[in-house]
């Protein structure tokens, strides 16, 4: 699971907000180019993707695809923050630059915490309660709205490694 672990919590850090470093996911981007996540060398570019796709097109928030009302801080971002209470993840909501707890990025990285603490009952519980539940949606419009894109293919790989982490659960 720690492999897991590492790879969702890197595409987690690349979703969370735009990517600016590349070294804090340096040890596992072989792992993510096996994946088709190649990382760019235009940072500049990518953050112009990311604005152009997230900030303004599609949010990347759970309670965006799964509240009637179709607004934020809906029942899925509590429930969202409530997980992580439980499990003592305190994201910084502000330097996250997020404007909910159930940002995609914010759910991965949470989720390879609790893969990489062997909570697997808890893992098991986020998979099939929140993440499964959503980013295949997710996903999907930004597939279908920006194919060749770089972040189409960081959530795809999220989304795999997502459903191949809760097989093995």
């Amino acid at each position: 699971m720690i492999h897991y672990a590492n790879l969702i919590g890197a595409l987690g850090y690349i979703l969370v907000k735009e990517l600016e470093d590349v070294e804090p996911i340096r040890p596992v981007l072989p792992f993510l180019r096996e994946l088709g996540v190649e990382i760019p060398r235009d940072l500049e570019r990518l953050r112009s993707e990311y604005a152009d796709i997230f900030i303004i097109n599609i949010p990347p928030y759970e309670s965006a695809f799964t509240s009637q009302a179709n607004r934020l801080w809906d029942a899925a971002a509590i429930e969202v923050w409530g997980h992580y209470k439980e499990a003592g993840f305190q994201p910084d909501l502000a330097k996250a630059r997020a404007l909910a707890p159930d940002h995609v990025g914010l759910e991965l990285l949470f989720l390879s915490i609790l893969l990489e603490r062997g909570l697997r009952d808890m893992a098991d519980e986020f998979l099939s309660m929140h993440i499964l539940r959503w980013v295949p949606q997710l996903y999907a419009a930004v597939e279908l709205n920006y194919p060749k894109s770089f972040y189409a293919k960081v959530l795809k790989a999220a989304l795999d490694l997502s459903i191949e982490a809760y097989r093995e659960l």
